[in-house]
């Protein structure tokens, strides 16, 4: 098998590595964990048909995202629970250390009729807002998601109400969003 990408638990007792084989024929994605004391294999998790694009510490367990859907797991393996994208395209995604996850869903696989969703650990679904206009970047930290727009920021509560809008960034490409409720942007 592949190692594909790999990540640290929130309190640094947990790796976790993706790898992708096959079993029974079916293309599969491993979500192997370990304890960083030791070289035994501590727990897995088999995701049939996905792959997973992304790892990420999500509260206490870890966040697996895929093609369909965000994975909620335990650092024992076990998935906790799934949030399903309903059929959208996955556009972007920034998963919080605090146990939850925006992501940006397109209607289609082109255009510009997107959803921003934000999903917790449960896999319950916190909000959800349509968009309209370019996004160039986004990120999820603490309790606010910042979303960079062309010409604007607006960051949102993890329930996305509105909570700050800062209009003339037209030289920003991307943003990083602090715990803290400020963020960073970053242009040429």
């Amino acid at each position: 098998r592949f190692v594909m990408t790999a990540a640290l638990s929130a309190d640094s007792r947990t790796l976790a590595a993706v790898t992708m084989g096959q079993e029974n024929g079916v293309f599969a994605s491993y979500v192997v964990f370990y304890h960083v004391n030791s070289d035994k294999e501590a727990g897995k998790c088999t995701l049939r048909g996905s792959m997973v694009y992304d790892l990420t510490a999500a509260g206490s367990g870890f966040c697996a995202v895929t093609e369909e859907q965000l994975c909620f797991i335990g650092t024992d393996g076990v998935m906790t629970a799934a949030y399903d994208y309903g059929g959208d395209y996955l556009r972007r995604v920034s998963v919080s250390e605090d146990g939850y996850a925006a992501v940006l869903l397109g209607r289609y696989k082109v255009g510009s009729q997107l959803r921003l969703v934000t999903a917790n650990s449960d896999g319950k679904e916190l909000g959800s807002l349509d968009l309209d206009g370019d996004v160039l970047s986004m990120s999820a930290c603490g309790r606010y998601v910042a979303v960079l727009f062309a010409d604007r920021l607006v960051i949102y509560n993890k329930n996305l109400k509105e909570y700050a809008t800062l209009q003339g960034v037209s030289s920003a490409g991307d943003v990083l969003m602090r715990s803290d409720g400020s963020a960073v942007l970053a242009g040429s």
